[in-house]
């Protein structure tokens, strides 16, 4: 599993969030302080507060590279599951 927070972009995105469904599909891309980035690809699993912050946690359930020199190779899947 996985969280996103609403951080700074409150206004564009956040409501969107609140109208997911649990076992909606989801993807969203993870940026690191190097230069690397993933994509993962999922299932909304539900809203949460942990430290005074509403977080929308994903149930991953593949990871992608989404920068050299990988782009776009899928480096973790659930086990039994194709593409």
């Amino acid at each position: 599993m996985t969280s996103f927070s609403r951080g700074h972009n409150k206004g564009v995105w956040w409501p969107f969030f609140l109208r997911l469904a649990p076992g909606s599909p989801v993807a969203a891309a993870v940026l690191s302080l190097e230069p690397v980035a993933y994509q993962v690809k999922g299932e909304f699993a539900d809203l949460r507060t942990s430290l005074g912050r509403r977080l929308g946690v994903i149930d991953v359930r593949d990871v992608y590279s989404a920068s050299p020199p990988l782009p776009g190779q899928r480096l973790a899947g659930r086990q039994g599951e194709g593409l």
